[in-house]
């Protein structure tokens, strides 16, 4: 895994890599999902909380931290049963506030 270690927090750099740890954490995803979600035509249309947490560059690849990654795929699990978005939403505001 192509990743970093910034005053504390892991980076990972690339769309390889956060398809890996998506996919390790139980997200089924695809480099290409990823590059076609970071893509500033498409993410720059998204609203706020659905874009893809890119928190910058290095080079060319985008980079994001696991915990911000981890919450935004939270965040996009769509319903299927009545009681789906308020446990998504709860996860997703579990991890936050665990990286706080």
């Amino acid at each position: 895994m192509n990743s970093s270690d910034f005053a504390g927090e892991k980076v990972l750099a690339g769309y390889p890599c956060m398809a890996e740890f998506l996919n390790s954490h139980g997200f089924e995803t695809s480099k290409s999902t990823l590059s076609k979600l970071g893509a500033p035509s498409v993410r720059e249309q998204l609203p706020a909380d659905e874009r893809l947490p890119i928190v910058g560059y290095w080079g060319v690849l985008p980079t994001a931290i696991p915990k911000e990654l981890l919450a935004w795929a939270w965040r996009r699990l769509r319903p299927t049963h009545p009681k789906m978005p308020d446990t998504a939403r709860d996860q997703a505001s579990n991890v936050q506030e665990a990286a706080e």
